[in-house]
């Protein structure tokens, strides 16, 4: 009893005091579960071929299928997970498709069957069954209710929005002075679209918040972290490079907050940057040697690719001129607000609601760390190390993009989208955090931030009317999406 009424004590006195990490889990979990629900089946990127990999870890198989079956990679699900991803999957590529809502009703009513398994088309054989841990959670209770199917990926997604929302809600809260950078950021119609689906990318953005609440509170206190804080962040490296290995590089960024210290601190997060480094990278090769038999479904051979930028060495500084140029405006929108398949599409509604969005976020962050470096030589050091670091991992993702995604000698990379950029982006904030002053935001975040919580409320909703728009609004009406 006396374990339980320290609990309700602690909730009701989180409940009383105005606190960002409280008001940021409940937009959260609100915004979350709207775009949950206006997103339709298999509509968030990539989300077909992660829910059949949710539920294969569900299953049991930790493991992917290899080669065979008709497929380059295959996962195996029950029937009628092959049915609705025929049925659905088209909505996201083809403009005209529009969602039926008698079909969908009826889809959530129809009873569910587990008997017949099929093999169908794989895509994320290669991620194990920690970027999907909610996911596993919701289909695992979908199944012990007997629910339909599309209740699995509906519960699914939820499960996602709790999990990720409160790990959010923990960045906030213990990241000091750029708390409300990071909020924001987590509060990004983009993030919340796919902390709102099943996919791999809504649980690694909350722990890249995680990594960076850390590195904010070591920037603060001069490279001093505790020995719980450090764990913590070799933890959430090692968790980030299972998600998706290219993160690891994220591990570069920790020496900056010792940069602020003596020698001892810029000592002490040097080791701790290359420990996080070398953890990362070796359970990420662990995980790539017991899942070996997993067959990469991109018909492109990085060998040959390999020999073609050896031979064109200088031809490589134009293709990522014409890639950041011709792309660049578009990975901004599917960062910001709407998916890939839709940045193309994107017209008054989504541009000015990622432009603001932008706005406020540089606002918010512009100098509050300013106080952390004494000298301008250490303050750009730092900033080196932060830019860098987004270069170095956002660069590594382009390059594997353009090994093994693009044809020999491509002109450009494609295959990028501006998600990727969600677990490394507040690397950059930070570094903005070092300059200016921070007086237009405390006008803004005046009686706890209500002007700023209103406006990141009002643009995620012009985001989700976009959503709306694209898949429940007849092709024949004009929607300023």
């Amino acid at each position: 009893m006396s374990a339980l009424s320290t609990v309700v004590r602690a909730l009701n006195r989180w409940r009383r005091e105005p606190s960002l990490s409280r008001s940021f889990a409940v937009l959260s979990l609100l915004l979350g579960t709207l775009f949950a629900v206006v997103n339709p089946p298999l509509g968030v990127n990539d989300e077909f071929r992660h829910w059949s990999r949710a539920f294969e870890l569900s299953d049991g198989r930790m493991t992917a299928r290899g080669p065979g079956y008709g497929f380059v990679q295959a996962h195996v699900v029950p029937a009628g997970y092959g049915e609705y991803i025929k049925r659905y999957e088209p909505l996201w590529y083809q403009p005209k498709q529009r969602v039926k809502l008698r079909v969908l009703a009826h889809d959530l009513a129809s009873p569910a069957s587990e008997q017949q398994r099929i093999h169908i088309k794989g895509g994320a054989g290669g991620y194990n069954f920690v970027p999907y841990v909610p996911a596993i959670c919701g289909i695992w209770l979908a199944r012990l209710l007997c629910l339909p199917f599309l209740w699995h990926l509906y519960l699914a997604r939820l499960a996602s929005v709790v999990f990720c929302s409160l790990l959010s809600a923990l960045a906030v809260r213990q990241s000091g002075r750029f708390q409300w950078t990071l909020a924001l950021v987590g509060l990004m119609p983009m993030v919340l679209t796919q902390i709102g689906g099943v996919s791999a990318d809504g649980v690694t953005t909350a722990l890249g918040l995680v990594f960076f609440a850390l590195l904010a509170k070591g920037l603060q206190s001069r490279g001093e972290l505790t020995r719980r804080d450090e764990l913590q962040l070799l933890v959430i490296a090692v968790l980030m490079s299972l998600c998706k290995p290219i993160y690891v590089l994220n591990a570069l960024a920790i020496p900056a907050m010792g940069l602020s210290g003596d020698a001892a601190a810029r000592k002490r997060s040097g080791r701790l940057g290359l420990l996080a480094l070398a953890f990362g990278a070796a359970a990420a090769i662990c995980w790539a040697t017991v899942n070996r038999s997993a067959q990469s479904i991109y018909v492109f051979s990085p060998e040959t690719q390999i020999a073609w930028m050896k031979s064109h060495p200088f031809s490589l500084i134009a293709v990522a001129w014409r890639t950041v140029v011709y792309k660049g405006s578009g990975w901004v929108i599917q960062l910001v607000g709407v998916r890939d398949t839709m940045a193309g599409q994107a017209r008054l509604i989504v541009i000015g609601a990622v432009v603001l969005y932008l706005v406020l976020l540089v606002i918010v962050s512009r100098g509050v760390l300013r106080s952390v470096h004494q000298s301008s030589v250490w303050r750009g050091l730092s900033v080196g190390v932060l830019v860098g670091t987004f270069v170095a991992t956002g660069g590594a993702a382009a390059l594997a993009m353009y090994l093994y995604f693009n044809p020999v000698g491509a002109r450009s990379v494609s295959g990028i989208q501006g998600r990727y950029f969600h677990p490394e982006f507040p690397a950059l904030l930070l570094a903005a955090s070092f300059y200016g002053r921070p007086v237009l935001a405390r006008w803004l975040l005046k009686d706890n931030g209500k002007r700023v919580l209103v406006a990141v409320v009002l643009l995620n909703l012009a985001c989700a009317s976009a959503t709306v728009g694209r898949y429940y609004v007849s092709p024949k009406v004009e929607w300023p999406y």
